[in-house]
């Protein structure tokens, strides 16, 4: 329960403060259609690089976790349990959809 408190701390916390401390730099305006970030530079501060650290630290977790799956069905023959590391296999497909979509 204390790790859940960290981690629901941690996700509000973190997209909380980088929206404040752009509202506190006065970086958000109209950008066209939608109101976004403005500065092409601020917008790669406060979107696309926390996205694709986001992004990164996912697939390293998804990998180590895919090859701990592995080792352990190899270790006990696990025919069965073999199906659904395959099904395991389609969530990053559905997250990318996802995302594009």
């Amino acid at each position: 329960k204390k790790v859940f408190l960290g981690y629901f701390a941690y996700s509000i916390g973190v997209p909380l403060g980088l929206s404040l401390v752009g509202l506190l730099m006065g970086i958000y305006g109209d950008t066209g259609d939608i109101c976004w970030i403005e500065d092409e530079g601020m917008r790669l501060a406060f979107f696309y690089i926390p996205l694709w650290i986001c992004i990164a630290y996912n697939v390293v977790k998804y990998v180590l976790i895919t090859r701990e799956f592995n080792r352990i069905f190899r270790r006990h023959s696990l025919l069965r349990a073999s199906n659904q590391l395959h099904r395991l296999k389609a969530y990053p497909m559905v997250l990318a959809l996802c995302w594009t979509v």
